[in-house]
């Protein structure tokens, strides 16, 4: 309604302003949100509140407070009701809490909230096929995701709850940290014929640092930016996974298609704000923000040897897959070159990695007398030196 925008302006100064500057103070042990869809009554007065704020942030140059503001306002506004409120209710009273300025109070939301999800329980069912179908089950009608079902069908299955400790060793070992020793690569010796007896060759000299370093940026000058439009971003939003887990700020897929809802003011805000990320105009302060994720580890097989992962923002996942998908030529070119026959489903291809799987598994029962070779490198991409 008219008059809103100048509540709405001062709320928003004054909620980045309250809320810490350090990216790791701000977000803690993580934020959670309810995962549906934001009710309908009170769809349109959301998306306008927080279209507004991310309007601001393209203001001027000294908007960092207001990135704050515009990245955790779903964390307090869309968290989990309290006891015996509808969301629907809770919204809107936490709408007004923002918009009275009545900031400490509209913090308190998030706050109650922050505390981790409890582990999942383990297997209820004997059979592990029997498991992995139950829960494929509830992906489905919980979040209507085929992906996530498929994924959930294909997830090996903890015997045991995954403690914390076990979870903060597998981080340790699996994640070196810059300062870390690097371990010398393996010597391949070449085999000689005839089984002779010479020695093996000298090793070349180790020209590799003993420490890990931190990662440094290109020297050289960035590309222009790609730009994307809103029919671009609207087209991707409705292809995501909503199964898909939330990051540190717990918005997920399901939050970002609320704020995509329709081709509208709002939308155009929410595009903008995109490009922004895309070109690299963000505060310096925001980056770690933006880049935060949640570390975790799951399993990866059914021996109880751990996977650890990190979940990091689903708007910078989901601005960097926009930004691929609609860059797949220029990635081909890079990752291929001249090899037109070759094609890769790792980047550029929706749900790539499951059509592969699911291609080579219905080959190989087709044709029995087939068999399929994979190449695996341990920890690799933990323990690339970058």
């Amino acid at each position: 309604p008219a008059g809103t925008l100048p509540a709405i302006t001062a709320a928003a100064h004054a909620l980045g302003r309250a809320l810490p500057a350090d990216a790791a103070e701000l977000l803690g042990e993580g934020y959670r949100i309810l995962p549906k869809q934001v009710p309908r009554p009170v769809r349109r007065a959301y998306r306008t509140v927080l279209s507004s704020i991310w309007a601001l942030t393209s203001a001027d140059d000294n908007t960092a407070h207001l990135w704050r503001a515009a990245l955790v306002f779903d964390s307090l506004v869309l968290a989990p009701p309290r006891a015996n409120e509808s969301f629907l209710k809770a919204i809107r009273r936490r709408l007004t809490l923002f918009l009275d300025a009545n900031i400490p109070a509209l913090l308190a939301e998030g706050q109650h909230q922050r505390k981790p999800s409890p582990t999942p329980p383990p297997p209820t069912a004997t059979d592990a096929n029997a498991e992995r179908a139950v829960r494929a089950q509830e992906t489905l009608l919980r979040f209507r995701s085929i992906t996530g079902a498929m994924k959930r069908l294909r997830a090996p299955i903890a015997k045991t709850p995954i403690s914390a400790d076990a979870t903060a060793a597998a981080l340790r070992k699996l994640n070196p940290a810059i300062g870390s020793p690097i371990p010398p690569p393996p010597q391949f010796h070449p085999v000689v014929q005839g089984g002779g007896d010479a020695a093996p060759p000298t090793p070349p000299p180790q020209i590799r640092p003993a420490y890990r370093r931190p990662i440094q940026p290109p020297t050289d000058a960035p590309p222009a930016p790609l730009q994307v439009t809103t029919d671009q971003v609207l087209r991707k939003i409705r292809s995501t996974d909503t199964a898909a887990a939330g990051g540190p700020t717990g918005q997920t897929y399901i939050t970002l298609r609320t704020w995509f809802d329709e081709d509208d003011a709002a939308t155009d805000h929410f595009v903008a704000a995109t490009n922004n990320i895309i070109a690299n105009k963000v505060p310096p302060s925001i980056i770690p923000l933006l880049t935060a994720a949640r570390g975790l580890a799951i399993p990866k097989d059914e021996e109880g040897n751990l996977r650890p992962i990190a979940v990091g923002s689903v708007l910078l996942r989901f601005v960097a897959s926009l930004a691929l998908g609609l860059s797949h030529k220029e990635t081909d070119a890079y990752f291929l070159g001249a090899h037109a026959k070759a094609k890769q489903f790792g980047i550029g291809v929706a749900s790539g990695c499951n059509l592969m799987a699911a291609a080579i598994e219905s080959h190989l029962r087709q044709n029995p007398t087939h068999i399929a070779i994979s190449c695996d490198t341990r920890n690799a991409f933990n323990s690339y030196d970058r």
